[in-house]
């Protein structure tokens, strides 16, 4: 059942019309039956939606790369906008309760990369329970936070997976093996 939506302060019902062409369909089709697809028409949301409050310095984008060799994890970060003056950006790497790493960087551009040095896999011998693999799906939880000027303006909760990948002797390698 579809929420009720207001218009123009009455109540009406969304509607899906198959048959109308003036509405939007993205890759969903008017016509019933597959013919120049090979796939079904489909209607609805299929992939988790929502609307988020963000101030105007906010982080934008996040991306992780694991360098298991070196028990490494580079972040790179993108912010909204560049800040009016450097902010402190702290990530926070955990897995479960246990804290792996914590660090705070100045930020003063509106991209930045950094390496978090992780020591429990920095000597190899914790590296099987950090290690993402299909039989083992370890994934470390990460908390970044923005604060401009000791005021807290973004929280980003992510993670990572620490993993390699590679080729030798042509084979696919995960995590060396």
């Amino acid at each position: 059942e579809h929420p009720a939506v207001y218009t123009a302060g009455k109540r009406t019902q969304p509607e899906d019309r198959p048959t109308d062409v003036t509405q939007p369909r993205g890759k969903q089709d008017w016509r019933p039956d597959p013919h120049a697809i090979w796939y079904h028409r489909t209607t609805g949301i299929w992939q988790p939606v929502w609307l988020e409050r963000v101030p105007p310095l906010h982080i934008a984008a996040l991306a992780w790369t694991p360098d298991l060799p070196a028990g490494t994890v580079t972040m790179d970060l993108s912010l909204s906008r560049p800040p009016a003056s450097p902010v402190e950006v702290t990530v926070a790497m955990r897995l479960d309760d246990e804290v792996l790493a914590q660090i705070g960087v100045r930020v003063a551009e509106q991209t930045a990369r950094h390496t978090v040095h992780l020591p429990a896999a920095a000597n190899g011998q914790d590296l099987d329970r950090l290690t993402w693999s299909p039989e083992r799906p370890t994934l470390i939880d990460v908390d970044v936070q923005v604060t401009d000027r000791d005021r807290v303006v973004d929280v980003v909760a992510s993670y990572v997976g620490l993993r390699s990948a590679g080729c030798a002797d042509g084979r696919f390698l995960l995590n060396g093996v």
